[in-house]
């Protein structure tokens, strides 16, 4: 069975979506102090070599846990719900414009918790420089908003 070239698209994007989104989560460098002997993610602190997990943290940080988790989760059905509209000839699928709608709130909980997290970074004093894994949940975010237009977009009539 051949793939159309948008359905083609929509998975690899939800992938990558996924991926940025799980490496993202589960990543110790979301800030770093610039010495590069301190550093943390949404889970665990490290100290040089040991790291340490943040079972007590305060209100803002669990709220970015819980929405960046929520949103792995919805990019993880969205991966699963476009791969199996492989098997649908509709283009117009209903399915697809259920996934691309799920993709808009996992991008928006991506948002909420990526702003967040930037906000309260920039209130604390000394404040400790953000590093990659962050910036990979950005990408996280990135990918969920171009699948929304290529939903919104491109679901509006067929391409083919």
């Amino acid at each position: 069975r051949r793939i159309s070239h948008q359905k083609h698209r929509r998975i690899i994007i939800t992938v990558l979506a996924l991926t940025a989104s799980i490496i993202s989560i589960g990543s110790s460098y979301w800030r770093q102090n610039k010495h590069s002997t301190f550093n943390e993610g949404l889970w665990f602190e490290c100290t040089n070599t040991e790291c340490f997990s943040k079972m007590v943290t305060t209100d803002w940080m669990k709220s970015c846990q819980a929405l960046m988790v929520l949103g792995c989760i919805l990019n993880f059905v969205c991966t699963i719900l476009f791969v199996l509209s492989i098997y649908s000839d509709d283009l117009l699928d209903p399915l697809q414009r259920y996934t691309g709608t799920m993709m808009f709130f996992a991008g928006t909980f991506h948002f909420i918790a990526l702003t967040l997290y930037l906000v309260r970074n920039m209130k604390e004093e000394g404040a400790l420089r953000l590093q990659w894994s962050y910036f990979t949940g950005w990408g996280a975010f990135l990918f969920n908003f171009v699948l929304v237009v290529d939903v919104a977009v491109f679901s509006l009539a067929p391409l083919e």
